[in-house]
């Protein structure tokens, strides 16, 4: 039996903070001792299970905010970092997994066996391309300032990065850093609760999206894709975000405003992927997403951008990679959505078992 010890940023509702509380309980269900501490214990709206032991720290809100480039530390005071500390000695800790991502800030304070959990783009280690000189020179400054605080922040240190491009980027750019890739699984159970697979789900939608709704996401690559095909169903999207009210004019401008569902914010989309024939994933970049490997599990094709080596990775085997499109290549995600629409691929139960939580927990057991 181990001793671990999860801070997390908060459990706001995204992917990062699912993943967070899935290998939590894993490790819990698997005899450990576990801990889940949140620097911001406001809006939880991450499915948790109730015996999961949280600690609701509430950390200077300041520390919370800005990019990876700004040193937070200095928000905090000298009296809540050492009650910090406080807790951490008290609870006595094999392992802590800090993430993400205002987390990692806690570097110089933290010791002992400590891993900073990387999920996607947020450590600022690729150079955005801007058109014009200037333009050109900012993006260049902030990516010195970014690889400088990885430098400061990761040197030496332990890292689990969810794909290989970002260990990559950081073997690049941080060169003394110790990192270990694991892809994200599925906790299944949770995934399932409520719901018989067995039973087969009317179909409702032919297409979903379902994520923030962000520029990073590119939700309306998803909208744009649906409107290209010849499919005469409807399309559902799922989330909210600050593209909310822009997606709805797209929608009325594309004809679709009576077949386009705009369903907010779900605490448990799962009915509403297995009752969509494809999910979409148009995202530009992405870690390991969660939804991929969740619309699978619930038998559900996807259609995605192949944005990552995360999302290769969980549609690599078998005729899931039907699903699997150039980056940004609009024609060809309409083509795909079409496609697979109309004839879905065949997921079979060593996709989902391959996309599950136990070879992840096993290797977070051993770090």
């Amino acid at each position: 039996m181990k001793r671990f010890l999860f801070i997390q940023d908060h459990l706001h509702g995204g992917g990062a903070e699912q993943i967070c509380i899935d290998t939590a309980a894993g490790l819990k269900e698997r005899g450990h001792e576990v801990t889940v501490l949140l620097l911001d214990g406001t809006q939880i709206r991450t499915q948790c299970p109730a015996d999961l032991p949280l600690i609701q720290f509430n950390i200077a809100p300041e520390f919370l905010q800005g990019s990876i480039k700004k040193n937070k530390l200095k928000k905090v005071s000298a009296e809540q970092q050492q009650k910090l500390q406080d807790i951490i000695a008290e609870l006595k800790p094999d392992t802590i997994f800090a993430g993400h991502s205002h987390a990692f800030w806690l570097s110089p304070i933290l010791s002992g066996n400590v891993w900073y959990w990387v999920h996607g783009d947020t450590l600022g280690l690729v150079m955005k391309k801007g058109r014009g000189f200037f333009k050109y020179l900012e993006a260049l400054k902030k990516f010195i300032q970014c690889k400088r605080a990885c430098n400061f922040l990761f040197q030496g240190k332990q890292v689990v990065a969810v794909n290989q491009d970002i260990a990559d980027l950081l073997h690049k750019h941080v060169p003394n850093a110790a990192v270990k890739v694991i892809h994200n699984g599925i906790h299944i159970q949770r995934l399932t609760q409520n719901i018989d697979l067995h039973c087969p789900s009317e179909k409702k939608w032919d297409a979903i999206f379902v994520g923030r709704l962000s520029e990073e996401k590119q939700p309306e690559a998803a909208l744009k894709a649906f409107a290209q095909t010849q499919l005469t169903g409807r399309m559902a999207i799922v989330g909210d975000g600050p593209m909310l009210h822009d997606l709805k004019q797209l929608a009325a401008a594309l004809k679709l405003a009576d077949r386009v569902d705009f369903l907010g914010w779900q605490n448990h989309p799962s009915q509403f992927i297995r009752q969509s024939r494809c999910l979409i994933l148009s995202s530009r970049t992405e870690g390991s997403p969660l939804i991929v490997p969740e619309a699978l599990i619930l038998g559900t094709p996807v259609v995605a951008y192949n944005c990552c080596e995360g999302v290769e990775y969980q549609l690599a085997s078998g005729e899931l990679k039907r699903g699997l499109v150039p980056l940004n290549d609009l024609q060809e995600l309409a083509q795909q959505l079409q496609s697979i629409v109309e004839t879905p691929y065949c997921i079979t139960l060593e996709d989902q078992q391959r996309l599950g939580m136990d070879v992840m927990i096993e290797q977070f057991e051993k770090l």
